[in-house]
């Protein structure tokens, strides 16, 4: 499949140490290489078309390499200037100077309330960690208990009071019942249990005052009399229940006939109301096995539910109480019934009875919370969290009343700072903008001295600067301070300079009356001798070019939308090329985007085109351009991922602790391993301890000479003391808010 051409079609090569290499290079171009293959023949080639077709006629090379830096950036000569032409006004120039005395009038006043707001501030942060110390230290029981109050988030100090202090509801609920609502909410259970059944029912029975009377004979026989004189009515009445049937007219005591007319006489001596009673103490018993047995049932019935947010020995304690005493009053009711003339008195289990309702009371409170949560889940846990949230307001209530009287008037005088502050920065807007508009009329050179300086500033190069040259207004100077020669740059420092500078070149003209004309851009090795930050704004620049000169591609028609027509951009570097080709390489572009490798054995180059057939695609498979290196950094990630040696971890694990935090985000080592420090010493007290003790003993090697990052692969052995390495380094990226890089990382492709 040919891709679109652009204004040069081929390139051929025959010098150094390519032999007859043609490429057809299509709107944008990407060309990887390690040092020494070939890049800077390459681009003279381009440069100084030699063996380009067609040569270009209308548009103009512009070539950054070690040579533009070098002719271009010099600290004891004067730079070309890039500007437009304008015209010079004495007018004003006064009305400019006029407006920059008032500017330096603001600065000032600026300065001053700075200074002040800096005072307030600190005053304030005293009052505040004391007050985040307090929060923390009162809540501290509850937020153990209720540990979802987060919900499920890492909490900082400074987070949960200014949290607390926006809570002014009371507190009015019971702690007993806020655990209640805290378990049922975020239980993982989903049952809808039953309620336990209470027994409160107290028996009652008729003529229940005869299980305290003797039950006695009133008949007025001889046989009779003779028996209650002795005291032997349950013994005669129990002797003949056992031996009437076996005596056959013998008394079975003295072996002696009985008397003809002793059933008679034996009838007589129990009488209608002596028979009465008997059957009413029978009911009795009969009533009371079955209130007994209803009651065991019912609340050993209750022990069925599972439920296991209820603690149950005390329940189960008292049910065997119960049936302790309701067994002890079966026997005293056999008792009456085998001496009627005894007397007995039945325990009451009425108040236990009761005592054993206010254990269901309190259950059935649970299992409610626990049914209410179920059906609304995430609805209940707000609720619940709320109500903590509310609870530990009001313990710290007082410290916040403390708190507030203190810091009310700082913190109203520091508002009365940032409203003037506003005003400042709003006039001070206005006044660079006019002295901009100004600066244009005046001299047209400022305003891309004034974009290559805040460039600067913004990028963090602020020990230099470009200022006008005072004897050649249409050159500038690169300076210290005013006027000082800004002598001893360093080469990154240069480096970083000359592309900004080559950047407005693009943009700009020079003469003022040159011809505007389209560009042909070639960028070889634009970030050499440069840190990590300034690579990140190099490929910032770098990949503006490209989407501009990617306009050209997707407007069909004339006028072209983009000045520049072609570009090259040739590296070595890996995490460049991949920063500025991360999504350039997608199929939406393949028509206009190139991918090339060049290599070079035996002292001969070779430059090969990145496209590859997709074998997911249908037929014929899709061709796709893809990336000729594997990014350094994430070959580390992929070392880390493949290794469990615990040497290797060590050392790869320092590469991308030192790459990613120290070189990429930019944090000093000391400044890094602080941040970490301090957000340990947040955690609660003796959690994860030994995770902790990892992580600061891992912190240590970041202060080791860092290894420098190369395109090398290791072998990793294996070791068993892996798991802890890696437990605390992903904790290092929890802690410091990167945790989402990290997954990033961890789930790239192998």
């Amino acid at each position: 499949m040919s891709k679109m051409p652009s204004v040069i079609r081929t390139i051929h090569l025959n010098q150094n140490t390519y032999h007859g290499v043609t490429i057809e290079p299509t709107l944008v171009n990407f060309f990887y290489g390690k040092n020494g293959v070939g890049k800077s023949t390459l681009t003279r080639v381009i440069q100084n078309q030699v063996g380009i077709s067609p040569v270009p006629e209308n548009q103009e090379i512009l070539v950054f390499n070690t040579d533009f830096i070098n002719e271009n950036i010099r600290v004891d000569d004067a730079i070309p200037g890039l500007f437009t032409m304008s015209h010079e006004s004495i007018e004003q120039e006064n009305l400019l100077q006029e407006k920059e005395a008032r500017q330096t009038e603001l600065e000032e006043e600026d300065a001053n309330l700075k200074e002040r707001k800096s005072v307030i501030g600190s005053e304030l942060q005293t009052r505040m960690t004391a007050f985040y110390d307090a929060c923390w230290n009162l809540t501290a029981q509850d937020r153990g208990t209720f540990r979802a109050y987060a919900d499920g988030k890492r909490i900082t100090k400074k987070a949960l009071a200014q949290k607390l202090t926006e809570i002014h509801e009371p507190f009015t609920d019971k702690y007993e019942d806020l655990e209640n609502l805290y378990q049922a909410a975020f239980s993982t259970d989903d049952t809808v249990y039953p309620q336990y059944t209470t027994v409160l029912a107290k028996f009652q029975q008729k003529n229940l005052s005869l299980l305290s009377q003797p039950i006695l004979s009133s008949s007025d026989s001889p046989f009779a009399a003779f028996i209650r004189n002795i005291g032997a009515t349950d013994w005669v009445h129990q002797g003949h229940d056992q031996f009437a049937g076996k005596a056959k007219k013998i008394c079975p005591y003295c072996n002696q006939p009985l008397p003809k007319d002793y059933s008679e006489q034996f009838s007589a001596v129990f009488d209608e109301q002596y028979k009465k009673d008997i059957r009413a103490v029978e009911k009795i018993a009969d009533a009371y096995t079955s209130y007994t047995g209803l009651c065991l049932s019912t609340l050993k019935g209750n022990l069925d539910i599972s439920f296991s947010l209820l603690d149950t020995t005390e329940y189960r304690e008292k049910l065997d109480t119960l049936q302790t005493i309701f067994e002890l009053n079966h026997q005293k009711l056999k008792q009456k019934l085998a001496s009627p003339s005894s007397t007995v008195t039945l325990e009451d289990t009425y108040e236990l009875l009761k005592e054993i309702g206010v254990i269901i009371s309190r259950f059935n409170e649970k299992i409610t919370c626990h049914n209410e949560a179920v059906k609304d889940r995430e609805t209940s846990q707000k609720a619940v969290l709320n109500k903590v949230w509310v609870r530990m307001a009001s313990l710290v209530s007082d410290e916040r009343k403390v708190y507030t009287a203190a810091a009310k008037p700082l913190i109203e005088e520091g508002e009365t700072i940032l409203a003037r502050q506003a005003e400042i920065k709003a006039e001070l807007t206005a006044l660079k903008a006019e002295i901009k508009a100004l600066s244009k009329e005046v001299a047209s050179l400022d305003p891309t001295i004034d974009s290559i300086n805040e460039r600067l500033e913004d990028y963090g190069f602020t020990g230099f600067r470009l200022r006008k040259d005072k004897k050649e207004k249409n050159k500038f100077r690169i300076v210290r301070g005013e006027n000082e020669a800004a002598r001893g740059l360093s080469e990154g420092e240069k480096n970083f300079l000359g592309f900004l500078y080559f950047y407005y070149k693009i943009f700009n003209q020079n003469p003022a009356d040159a011809e505007r004309k389209e560009k042909i851009i070639v960028i070889d090795d634009p970030i050499s001798s440069m840190d990590s930050s300034s690579i990140f704004h190099i490929s910032s620049m770098v990949r503006d070019l490209i989407d501009k000169c990617l306009l050209n591609a997707k407007i069909s028609k004339t006028p072209k939308t983009s000045t520049i027509r072609q570009l090259f951009v040739l590296t070595h570097n890996a995490f460049f090329h991949r920063q500025i080709t991360y999504d350039k390489l997608m199929d939406d572009n393949f028509d206009f985007v190139n991918s090339y490798l060049i290599t070079k054995e035996r002292n001969v180059s070779a430059i090969h085109l990145c496209i590859h057939k997709d074998p997911d695609s249908d037929a014929p498979a899709r061709e796709r351009n893809y990336s000729p290196v594997q990014n350094t950094y994430a070959a580390l990630w992929k070392e880390y991922r493949d290794t469990t040696s615990v040497t290797g971890l060590q050392r790869i694990m320092r590469q991308i602790l030192d790459y990613y935090f120290i070189q990429i985000s930019g944090h000093a080592k000391t400044s890094f391993n602080k941040m970490v420090e301090e957000k340990l010493d947040a955690m609660p007290e003796g959690s994860e301890s030994q995770l902790f003790a990892d992580i600061r003993a891992l912190l240590g090697y970041v202060y080791l000479e860092s290894l420098e990052i190369d395109d090398g692969f290791d072998n990793m052995t294996v070791n068993p003391r892996a798991a802890s390495l890696r437990k605390a380094f992903m904790r290092i990226f929890e802690l410091m808010g990167q945790k989402q890089h990290y997954d990033m990382m961890m789930s790239f492709p192998s």
